[in-house]
């Protein structure tokens, strides 16, 4: 009986939120309401969760601010952003979204940073 191989050519896009403001995490607290944040984002896009991607165009937006950039050959890129601690019905409330793409791949991630409401705790 002859053995069949089957190869997945298929290219999932991912993000992975490495640090923000330099913090090891995935979401952001706000901790004062009145006032707008500057945040320093450092993401890795792969493929398939395992395979850096070099030169992906990474963009994320929200509340009030986007940053687009490209990753390196490690597949890691930063982008800055100042967000209003209001929400302003562009992404799904509590989160900034992320669009990557590379060549003929495209992914939209609309949960892809969670914010924290944390003043008044």
């Amino acid at each position: 009986m002859p053995i069949t191989y089957n190869f997945s050519f298929h290219k999932d896009l991912t993000i992975r939120i490495i640090s923000i403001n330099g913090i090891l995490s995935d979401s952001f607290s706000f901790e004062n309401c009145n006032k707008k944040e500057n945040l320093t984002i450092i993401v890795q896009v792969l493929y398939n969760n395992h395979n850096p991607i070099k030169n992906a165009d990474v963009t994320i937006f929200g509340y009030g601010d986007v940053a687009s950039n490209k990753t390196n050959v490690r597949g890691i890129t930063k982008l800055h952003l100042n967000i209003d601690s209001i929400w302003r019905k562009d992404t799904p409330e509590h989160y900034l979204s992320a669009v990557i793409t590379k060549g003929n791949h495209f992914k939209i991630i609309d949960k892809a940073i969670e914010i924290i409401y944390s003043y008044g705790i």
